[in-house]
């Protein structure tokens, strides 16, 4: 193939990729639930978290998460992009609401932008 058709094509290509990937995130969403320790969901535990625990466990690096009404956990970010644990531990133990844009990657469920709130 020509070079000079195979390099604007690739750009093409890249672009519109570029643009499904950032448009992949659905509309914003409210969920509302309750922040939950990853690691007993996995080994098929309680997972409800007290404000102690949730402390602890962000200090030792343990994964927290947020459990939807809906049963789906979900990993949450802020808007730049960042680990939103803080958010989430202000609220364990308490029934919270979350609002931004859900996506699911490789199976993992996150909401990005995310606002947080006590009920």
């Amino acid at each position: 193939m020509n070079k000079k058709v195979l390099l604007p094509l690739m750009m093409v290509v890249i672009a519109a990729l570029s643009y499904m990937a950032h448009d992949a995130y659905a509309a914003s969403v409210t969920l509302t639930g309750k922040t939950v320790d990853v690691t007993q969901i996995v080994k098929g535990q309680k997972a409800d978290l007290t404000p102690e625990t949730a402390k602890t466990l962000q200090a030792k690096g343990k994964p927290i998460a947020f459990l939807a009404d809906n049963g789906k956990v979900y990993f949450v970010y802020t808007a730049s992009g960042s680990n939103a644990i803080k958010r989430l531990v202000k609220y364990a133990g308490k029934k919270i609401t979350i609002t931004g844009k859900t996506k699911s990657v490789g199976g993992i469920n996150v909401i990005i932008g995310a606002t947080v709130k006590a009920n």
